[in-house]
């Protein structure tokens, strides 16, 4: 009997309090990267998108980081990363990389990131490409820098994009293993320290045509580009859900004076409904002409997220102060939402630019 996808999720929901819950503290402090759990994530067939419609892999993609945000926002944006890497290889044409690579991501053996940081803002206009390409025979050669690009390791893939004059940009897969990529670290954040996070300077890196995903990145972008954004909600949403119960457990603190801050958890969760019924439906009923209906979910959870982690620290009061306390975890979280590409900033020029106000 196959596997309904509830019960899937209940599954995938199983393995996360039992796996992800102990360590949750260390991957956001102590720059634990939680490679079992995204390995074991695989093994289960969490990643398995590329025999499901493109509706369904969204939203199966968007509950699966919904999901491990309650528990652990770090290791939600590395599942967020390494199933966007799964859809570059899904929405091309290359069927090499169909071959070889996807089914090794989508079972965990292989991990991957994405390297679009840089290119998400050039298309937005905020930012020149960073990272140039030339033609060579079999390929192409790379040169100049991917900032921060998460999600890496040893045998690790992430996707580029890199500008070989001004009409053309190439999209490719990456492997990290290349000796001519040098990377460096990002260690000493916030919080968020276990999401392998790098900059990676290329040095006359061959791409093999193996490997490009194409050579009319313009062109491709747009088939990405809104699950992309839309899968991101999943890490908001997830995380007003866990400061919606860490209200509820002091909702009485101090004989019941958190009702003077004057929003109450069931006010949060009636917004937090609406919004997971706008990202759920835009899922199913996925067309590439939602993109901008897309942003605004995306924004909108980032802003629930910042104004829901502000109000379940003062819900909590001193206690919540400590460094190692869940309310401050919580956020750090909230504002990694709120800067991680596509940041608020950059939503709201999107849809000021496409003559869209925003909430």
């Amino acid at each position: 009997m196959p596997i309904t996808q509830q019960s899937e999720m209940e599954v995938y929901e199983s393995f996360l309090k039992e796996q992800l819950v102990p360590v949750a503290c260390l991957v956001d402090e102590e720059g634990f990267y939680p490679e079992s759990i995204m390995r074991g994530l695989g093994k289960l067939g969490a990643f398995q998108f590329s025999k499901l419609n493109e509706k369904e892999a969204l939203l199966k993609r968007l509950k699966l980081i919904e999901m491990s945000a309650k528990y652990c926002v770090s290791t939600s944006f590395l599942i967020w990363c390494h199933t966007t890497s799964i859809s570059f290889i899904i929405n091309s044409n290359n069927s090499y990389l169909k071959e070889k690579l996807l089914p090794l991501m989508e079972n965990g053996q292989l991990l991957g990131g994405t390297g679009l940081s840089n290119a998400m803002k050039y298309y937005a206009g905020m930012e020149d490409i960073r990272l140039n390409a030339k033609k060579v025979e079999g390929g192409y050669s790379i040169n100049g820098v991917a900032p921060f690009v998460s999600n890496l390791g040893p045998g690790h893939w992430f996707g580029v994009i890199a500008q070989v004059n001004k009409e053309q940009r190439i999209f490719a897969m990456i492997n990290c293993d290349l000796p001519e990529i040098k990377m460096k670290e990002h260690k000493d954040f916030t919080g968020m320290n276990g999401t392998r996070s790098y900059t990676c300077r290329f040095n006359d890196v061959f791409i093999p045509n193996e490997y490009i995903i194409s050579d009319s990145a313009d062109q491709f972008i747009p088939k990405i580009r809104q699950s992309f954004v839309l899968s991101q909600a999943g890490m908001g949403l997830g995380l007003v859900q866990a400061c919606i119960d860490n209200m509820l457990k002091v909702v009485d603190k101090q004989n019941k004076t958190n009702q003077f801050i004057g929003i109450s958890p069931s006010e949060i969760l009636e917004q937090l409904y609406a919004l997971q019924q706008k990202a759920y439906l835009l899922s199913e009923n996925f067309t590439k002409n939602n993109f901008i209906s897309s942003v605004q979910v995306r924004l909108e959870a980032a802003e629930l997220a910042l104004k829901t982690a502000e109000i379940a620290f003062l819900y909590q009061g001193a206690a919540g102060y400590y460094r190692k306390s869940d309310c401050m975890r919580r956020l750090r979280e909230a504002l990694f939402i709120a800067i991680v590409t596509p940041a608020i900033k950059h939503l709201k020029r999107i849809l000021m630019e496409n003559n869209v106000t925003s909430c």
